[in-house]
């Protein structure tokens, strides 16, 4: 998120609005199994369950066996993912970023 000052100026704003749809989607608020199915399984397609929701769910002994090598899978895929596109950003950024100034 902090990647995002090489393009605006002011990015406290995005950070809040990531980080409350975060604490929403990740679990933080409630159990995301109280949720419709139709919405738990759009927000499986996030990186936000498998911040906290999953992990609790895996000490919990909720999820196990194939369920739990899926989640682990996912994760594994949202951190390569997140990390290819930290890279682009950065490789992207650097080439806009000007120091004004002494």
């Amino acid at each position: 998120m902090a990647m995002l000052a090489f393009w605006v100026l002011e990015v406290s704003t995005f950070i809040f609005i990531l980080f409350a749809f975060e604490y929403i989607a990740s679990g933080h608020l409630f159990p995301l199994d109280i949720l419709p199915p139709q919405l738990e399984r759009l927000l499986y397609l996030t990186p936000f369950p498998y911040q906290l929701y999953f992990p609790v769910s895996v000490y919990m002994g909720k999820t196990t066996g194939s369920q739990l090598v899926q989640g682990l899978m996912i994760q594994a895929f949202w951190v390569l993912a997140a990390f290819f596109l930290a890279r682009f950003a950065w490789s992207r950024g650097i080439k806009k970023y000007s120091a004004v100034g002494g």
